[in-house]
Order: structure tokens, then C-alpha cells, then sequence
């Protein structure tokens, strides 16, 4: 790299990053029932979306007991981020910061903006220690490097919001090591280990086209080649006694089948806001 560019990029270098997990201890004693009246021992994993937030309700005292315990350790003069998921959430922090004194802002989507506004200005001014929200209303775009702690009160699958969320503190010009807590509940194993795997994606997503940009530049017509996308595909059929496998656009491929001859569709459609499946025009993460 020449000088020149060199000195352009001085300071653009992410900070350390840190990231901590805290494990909360599942309530096994309100595993439930079977469907004969037999006790269930142990609680399932909660995979499911139902689970996942039936978990979340009941671990919440122990989530909330956690986030007191990680605000203690932390330099009183450092400001703190916290995100949750439900207004329940919200408020049981909203208490247990009242209880130890100290000073926050609290954001809800049905406050009037400008108060919202208002309220993030205190928090911007640094009259309060702990803003408190939602990834889903400030996780992305507001600039909030002026701390460098933030804690999570819950996991969930969307990864998006989750790591828009980290980026709030995790940027270029942060001035000091960034740390995450991470709060889960010993029945969430499965929903964080989904997480992780969804955030190694994204470094190896971010390495790739680092190396891309890097190795033929912004404007470099080799770039546009590697990126280009295609729109169509060729269909490839395998066939037995008892099955077909076609691989082929799935609407056009649907719109060869007979009506009325599906007992079962099995499919996995992205969301607009997660990876796309394939660089193609047909993809529906397009």
C-alpha cells in the first residue's frame, strides 16, 4: 500500500472485540406434562419459535439477575447499551435499574418520536448511563461509539438485528476494546449455537469480499465479472422407481406438476434480510 493510502486510512481499524456468554440456569421444575399426564424430567431445547419464547419468559428473572451482576463489575463512569425482545423484558430491567440506582433511558416503539428523540439526545449527552431498547428500533444506523459495553438479555434467530446491534459500538474510530454480553438459558444452547453459526457466515462473507475489493478494487471490471449474477437455470433431473430429484427453479419446476398431487412441500424461502442461497436473479433473497 502506498503512503498515500496509508495515511488515508489511519484509524480505520476495528477495535478489539470481545464477547462474552452467560449461561442462565433452565427452570426444569416447569418442564410441564405429557399429553398422558406423565412428568416430564427434563425441559426440551427451545428450538421452536413457541419454546423459544415460553424460555424466555420464564428465564427472565434469572436474565435480569444477570444483567445487575454484570452492571456491577463494569466502571461506573462507562455508559452500558442493553437490547431486549419484549416490553416485559424492558420493564423488569427498568426496575432492577431503579433498584440499584442507576441512571437510563428507556425507548419504546409507542412513544412519541419526538420523545424518543429527546430521550436519546440525554443519553448522546451522556446525562444517563444505560439506554435501553430494542435492536429492532435502534439496532441500525444510529452511532452510539461513545460507549463501548453492551450487554443482550436475550438470543434470538434473527442475526441481522443481532449484529447490526454490535455494530452500534463495534466500529472504525472506537476508541476503546468492545465488549458483549451475551445472556442465555441453559435450554437456548441450540438457538446460540444457530447464532454462532450464522455470525461465522457473516466474518467469512466479509473476509471473502475484503480480499475481493482488495485484489481488484472498486472500479476494476474484474470485479463486476466475479459479482455478476445470473438469472435462469439449467434444469438437471435424477430418476428412480421411487423418486425424482429435479434441480431447477422451484416456481418453474412447480408449474410442471400436475395439480392436485402433493401431499407434502418441504422448503426453506430466505428472508429478505438473510443470506442469499445462490448469486442468481431467480433467488428469492433477491
Amino acid at each position: 500500500m502506498c503512503e498515500k493510502c496509508r495515511a488515508a486510512d489511519e484509524g480505520y481499524a476495528l477495535p478489539e472485540l470481545q464477547v462474552h456468554y452467560h449461561e442462565v440456569e433452565t427452570n426444569h421444575a416447569m418442564a410441564g406434562e405429557e399429553k398422558d399426564g406423565q412428568a416430564i424430567l427434563f425441559r426440551d431445547a427451545a428450538t421452536g419459535l413457541q419454546a423459544a419464547s415460553k424460555e424466555k419468559r420464564d428465564s427472565l428473572p434469572k436474565r435480569v439477575d444477570k444483567i445487575n451482576e454484570i452492571i456491577s463489575d463494569q466502571n461506573p463512569a462507562d455508559q452500558i447499551i442493553i437490547w431486549c425482545d419484549l416490553n416485559d423484558e424492558q420493564k423488569a430491567i427498568e426496575s432492577m435499574l431503579k433498584s440499584i440506582g442507576v441512571s437510563y433511558v428507556s425507548l419504546y416503539g409507542n412513544q412519541d418520536i419526538d420523545e424518543r428523540e429527546c430521550e436519546l439526545a440525554r443519553w448522546l449527552n451522556k446525562e444517563v448511563t444505560v439506554f435501553l431498547s430494542k435492536t429492532e428500533m435502534y439496532g441500525s444506523g444510529v452511532n452510539m461509539q461513545q460507549a463501548h459495553i453492551m450487554i443482550y438479555a436475550g438470543i434470538d434467530y434473527k442475526f441481522n438485528s443481532f449484529i447490526q446491534g454490535i455494530h452500534r459500538v463495534y466500529r472504525f474510530l472506537q476508541k476503546n476494546p468492545v465488549d458483549v454480553h451475551i445472556i442465555y438459558s441453559e435450554a437456548e444452547r441450540e438457538i446460540l449455537r444457530v447464532l454462532q453459526t450464522k455470525w461465522k457466515q457473516h466474518e467469512e462473507l466479509v473476509a471473502n469480499m475484503t480480499n475481493i475489493i482488495k485484489e481488484h478494487g472498486l472500479n476494476h471490471l474484474s470485479l463486476s465479472d466475479i459479482l455478476t449474477r445470473t438469472i435462469g437455470v439449467e434444469r438437471i433431473e435424477v430418476k428412480s422407481e421411487r423418486f425424482t430429484v429435479a434441480n431447477n427453479d422451484c416456481v418453474l419446476e412447480a408449474q410442471r406438476q400436475p395439480e392436485n398431487h402433493v401431499d407434502l412441500i418441504v422448503t426453506s424461502i430466505p428472508f429478505a434480510n438473510h443470506y442469499e442461497y445462490t448469486p442468481s436473479y431467480n433467488d428469492f433473497g433477491h
